[in-house]
């Protein structure tokens, strides 16, 4: 729309499951098993290598003259997310959001059955490396619960959790499950949920809220140790990105969760890292 030039970005066509996970290309078996027509496809486009000009029709209509470069960026606002993250050779990144994406950038891919198993994935990143990370449910259940509390007329704020869960004593986790995205009664899901655990009965927000914000950690916990064990990566820190750093027990409980120092990246990642490849490109 804005250069006339249609693309095929290199992180966005990660996600299809159409790429060879070795060469990092189309692949052509993927192709002809589903009976794909080839020419749907084009050369792959690398974010931050490639721009085009603003197309003379806009610039006419917005009365400019001076040719205006449209950067590639990763199409994937995730990548971009990571390079706004500013790792190290021994740096994970959590992308601390709705869903929560932890992982590591890679030079190849990882294919092993049991990463397959767990939901382990490789996506593109900048300058063709890999992002090898898992994708699980993130403050979705906290954000479920301030939707359903103000429906029945409790209108407790996103800051106001914070010294509600700090209030319980509760140590105890629930595995948050595919059944959290399709519940309309998210409160009573995680009661019955730590009933059928620990066949003991919570009710008060406090312990409700305190149960999501253990399990959260424990996710991490357990995703960081597989991803550790599979790379053969040695990680000494961890980068946290998104709108959950905005929640300090969230923070303070990954910080518990994880053997190795945190570091508070920026909330708005993929903006960052969106502007960081238009600079370097230009």
């Amino acid at each position: 729309y804005l250069t006339g030039e249609k693309v095929w970005e290199y992180t966005i066509a990660s996600t299809s499951g159409l790429l060879n996970a070795e060469n990092r290309d189309w692949s052509k078996t993927i192709f002809q098993k589903l009976e794909i027509p080839s020419t749907i496809k084009g050369e792959l486009t690398h974010p931050g290598t490639t721009s085009y000009f603003l197309k003379d029709e806009i610039l006419k209509e917005l009365d400019i003259s001076q040719n205006i470069p449209i950067v590639c960026v990763p199409g994937h606002d995730s990548a971009c997310a990571v390079i706004g993250a500013n790792l190290d050779n021994n740096s994970a990144y959590l992308i601390n959001g709705t869903w929560s994406l932890l992982g590591v950038e890679l030079s190849k891919t990882i294919t092993d059955l049991v990463g397959l198993k767990k939901g382990l994935v490789n996506e593109g990143s900048l300058e063709k490396k890999i992002r090898f990370m898992s994708m699980t449910i993130g403050t979705l259940p906290l954000q479920s619960l301030r939707n359903q509390w103000k429906k029945e007329n409790e209108n407790i704020d996103f800051k106001d959790f914070s010294n509600l869960a700090k209030n319980s004593i509760l140590n105890n986790h629930i595995e948050i499950t595919e059944e959290f995205l399709i519940t309309s009664d998210i409160e009573n899901l995680i009661k019955d949920k730590y009933f059928k655990k620990y066949r003991c009965v919570i009710n008060s927000k406090e312990d409700i809220l305190r149960i999501i914000y253990n399990s959260l950690g424990n996710n991490y916990r357990e995703s960081l140790e597989l991803i550790k064990n599979l790379s053969n990566k040695e990680i000494n820190n961890v980068v946290l990105l998104g709108g959950g750093n905005q929640d300090s027990f969230l923070i303070e409980i990954i910080r518990k969760s994880f053997d190795c120092s945190i570091i508070i990246g920026p909330i708005e990642a993929s903006v960052t890292g969106n502007a960081l490849i238009q600079f370097k490109s230009l």
